[in-house]
């Protein structure tokens, strides 16, 4: 796995058509403080941006400034403040006034009726405002859509991949230089190290009893504070009124806008309006030859050029998955599976731009490519072939090499017109079933394998292309399933949650990726390792009834594309922003590159590698900021 760090995954979205989420939402206080500002920069009134109601002053204890629960008068200086607090005051410092210094004892404190009834229906009335389901501070349609324009603006999407590519970079970076430190620290002396250690703990034990013994109370007097309740005394009025009816219900998840080419913004409860930003965004227009173009034909040219390449789709059930990778024409086998017409799939279309390549090759630079095709399902843990329907067992030809299907019938492919054959005849044995959610769900995981084999004089190249049609994710509450069909759903999310895991693994460069718990990822495994081009494409519904479900989806694609916290917030601003998170990125690097220098593995090969990377992104990163530079002057 070396050569891993250099495993990226390019991610698109595509959405089936359907509606987005319209009407009032209830989003968090800072979302509703930025809109409230950007009005009032709008409307050129100067002054603070407030929201909500404070306490009246009068309600408010003038000892500590809180609300008061039983508030009392103190007889000399006039004060109203809250009994417990008051009476805790009284134990800590004296039987005195704290306001005039004169005497003061408990049982002279006047109590306040007339006040705390005031009170207590004040804090009633804000309890039942907190019932109403937030209606009050919910914003308008109009309001949700200004705060999605103003926390995602449109950018170009090859600075969309050169920040992801930044983060990679950074990623790589920082973990050469932590392997760099460990293996200096294991050279050091192990008993040096270990006074070190011994004096670290003596010098944290003292700190400790000396915080330990600042906490215990006897010096803790600039602040009067309030006293623990008192289990004894009469429950008040406060604790005897009946409950107000249930918790306020939220919002779930809802997709509010899809803004091709690059943006989406989902409503997320607890986080508010959440943009998502991928290199490619699809919405239900697109047709599927630009969903190709974009988002799949790199694949297809690093499978070409020697490369193994993988192309997934993945989502939930009834996303439209299958649509995207096999369209309508396949099913029908012989010329008409053949052709590529508007609705062809990706897999149609990857398969003619194979052969199209091939015989540009050959009668460019004589290159002489062959494709052997194998079609296997992977249903229940069990592989099997889609083709002469026999049970598939993976094996290992050595450490790392591509695991081999024993067992699949392996089909020469001379023209489309073989591949429409090898896509019509698995149809027949696929898995389907019917379910709440899609009357024609795939209940299997397919996997259609292409070897490349290229030959020019003594040199040889061999590379497979795997593309993937997975099975949909499902919540079984939604598609009903009971029996088998249940059982069936179980092993295709806990499926998913390994590929996910192998995945989360593979872009983060750990040691160690879990590609034995799955037949999926075992099988996967050579499109997942090493250098592979991999593209993800995320199919998703537009509907709120699916919002759990799409957010999900976008989540995994996320961690797919190594999107970060810091690289999401900069790609949904602005370019500028966006650039200068690759600026910081780069500078970043040099100085990893000079630590790992420093430390004498410069020579390494995953230094050379970093150098490289830092070298690429550098001049993509003059190069774009020079086009920006010149479409901000232009606007």
């Amino acid at each position: 796995e070396a050569a891993g760090k250099d495993f990226a995954i390019q991610v698109a979205v595509r959405f089936r058509p359907g509606t987005t989420s319209s009407g009032r939402l209830l989003v968090p206080l800072h979302q509703k403080l930025m809109l409230e500002r950007q009005k009032a920069s709008t409307a050129e009134r100067g002054g603070a941006v407030s929201i909500g109601e404070k306490e009246p002053e009068e309600f408010q204890d003038a000892l500590l400034g809180q609300l008061m629960q039983d508030p009392v008068r103190l007889p000399h200086s006039g004060r109203v403040c809250d009994r417990k607090v008051i009476e805790q005051q009284l134990r800590r410092e004296g039987p005195q006034d704290p306001f005039d210094g004169t005497p003061l004892r408990a049982e002279q404190l006047v109590p306040e009726i007339e006040l705390r009834a005031r009170i207590m229906a004040w804090r009633d009335e804000k309890r039942r405002d907190a019932f109403d389901h937030g209606d009050r501070h919910k914003l308008q349609e109009d309001e949700v859509q200004q705060l999605v324009e103003q926390l995602g603006g449109d950018v170009d999407p090859e600075l969309v991949e050169m920040v992801l590519e930044a983060e990679r970079l950074k990623a790589a970076g920082r973990s050469e230089l932590q392997k760099a430190t460990r293996r200096t620290f294991r050279h050091q002396g192990e008993s040096g190290n270990a006074d070190e250690e011994r004096e670290e703990q003596e010098r944290d034990t003292a700190a400790d009893e000396q915080a330990n013994a600042a906490a215990s109370g006897d010096n803790l007097r600039d602040m009067p504070l309030a006293g623990a309740r008192d289990l004894n005394v009469a429950p008040t009025v406060e604790t005897e009124e009946e409950e107000l009816g249930e918790a306020p219900r939220r919002d779930g998840p809802k997709l509010l806008a899809v803004s091709p080419p690059t943006r989406i913004a989902m409503f997320q409860p607890g986080v508010g309006v959440r943009p998502f930003v991928f290199k490619r965004v699809f919405d239900d227009g697109a047709e599927q030859q630009e969903v190709y173009n974009q988002a799949c034909r790199n694949s297809i040219c690093s499978a070409l050029n020697g490369f193994n390449a993988c192309l997934l789709c993945y989502g939930q059930t009834g996303s439209g998955k299958t649509h995207t990778m096999f369209g309508q024409s396949v099913a029908m086998g012989g010329n008409a599976g053949a052709v590529v017409s508007r609705t062809s799939g990706c897999v149609v279309r990857a398969v003619r731009d194979l052969f199209d390549a091939a015989a540009s090759l050959e009668e460019t630079c004589g290159v002489q490519t062959t494709f052997m095709a194998q079609y296997v399902q992977v249903y229940q843990e069990q592989v099997s072939c889609l083709q002469s329907g026999n049970n598939v067992a993976l094996r290992e030809a050595a450490l790392g090499a591509p695991v081999l299907l024993q067992g699949a019938e392996e089909v020469k492919l001379e023209c489309i017109l073989d591949a429409a054959e090898v896509l019509s005849k698995g149809e027949e044995r696929k898995r389907y079933a019917e379910t709440a959610m899609n009357h024609r769900s795939s209940r299997a995981h397919t996997v259609l394998v292409i070897k490349i084999h290229q030959t020019k004089g003594d040199v040889e190249v061999t590379s497979q292309l795997h593309l993937v049609d997975l099975a949909g994710s499902e919540r079984v509450k939604k598609s009903r399933v009971q029996g088998g069909r249940l059982v069936e759903a179980v092993g295709i999310n806990s499926s998913l949650m390994i590929l996910g895991q192998c995945i989360a693994a593979r872009v983060e460069s750990r040691s160690h990726v879990r590609y034995y718990e799955s037949r999926l990822t075992l099988l996967l495994r050579s499109a997942l390792g090493g250098d592979s081009r991999t593209a993800v494409i995320i199919c998703c519904h537009k509907e709120d009834l699916h919002g759990d479900e799409t957010l999900q989806a976008l989540s995994f694609g996320e961690r797919c594309a190594m999107v970060t916290n810091r690289a999401q917030a900069a790609m949904a601003s602005s370019s500028t922003s966006a650039l200068a998170v690759v600026e910081a990125t780069l500078q970043e690097c040099s100085q990893q590159i000079q630590g790992l220098e420093q430390r004498g593995k410069g020579h390494l090969p995953a230094c050379q590698r970093l150098r490289q990377r830092h070298s690429v992104l550098l001049h993509k990163r003059i190069e774009l900021s020079r086009r920006v530079g010149g479409l901000e002057k232009e606007t």
